[in-house]
């Protein structure tokens, strides 16, 4: 799905410009990278590995660069994390607006403040505002939001 929307897009390099590329690269292909990060938190290198890739197929056809050329260099000019850092950095961002209280009911639902414990609430962590972070026995129940996002 990724790579036949950057050929449909490679077709249309000669009519944009680059800050129109740079639009439509985020609008119909890195928002469905980062959809649903906290299910893909805790991947193996080798399951983030195509999510990878897509990113380094996109980076030059954005920055127009030649086939020999570094793609590294390009994510760092358009100030594009690897996967695993996009996760940890969405994960972030969510659990930012868990605790200002502005996130979504269901995050804030998720996540509970070890303040409103009741035998924690005279920790150093209560008053330090970190959040409690469950005990799961499985690597799918690790990449809860109520696990992953604390842990980020």
């Amino acid at each position: 799905m990724f790579f036949s929307h950057l050929r449909c897009l490679h077709k249309l390099t000669s009519l944009l410009d680059i800050d129109a590329q740079k639009r439509l690269v985020f609008a119909l292909i890195l928002t469905r990278v980062d959809y649903c990060n906290s299910a893909l938190a805790g991947l193996s290198d080798s399951a983030l590995a195509p999510l990878q890739r897509v990113l380094h197929a996109t980076a030059p056809f954005v920055v127009d660069l030649q086939p020999r050329d570094h793609v590294t260099v390009a994510l760092q000019t358009l100030h594009w994390l690897p996967v695993r850092q996009r996760i940890t950095y969405n994960l972030c961002t969510l659990m930012h607006g868990v605790a200002f209280g502005y996130a979504l009911s269901n995050l804030l639902d998720a996540v509970v403040p070890v303040s409103m414990l009741p035998g924690r609430m005279h920790l150093r962590s209560a008053d330090n505002g970190l959040c409690d972070v469950s005990r799961v026995s499985s690597s799918a129940g690790s990449r809860a939001f109520s696990v992953a996002g604390p842990q980020a």
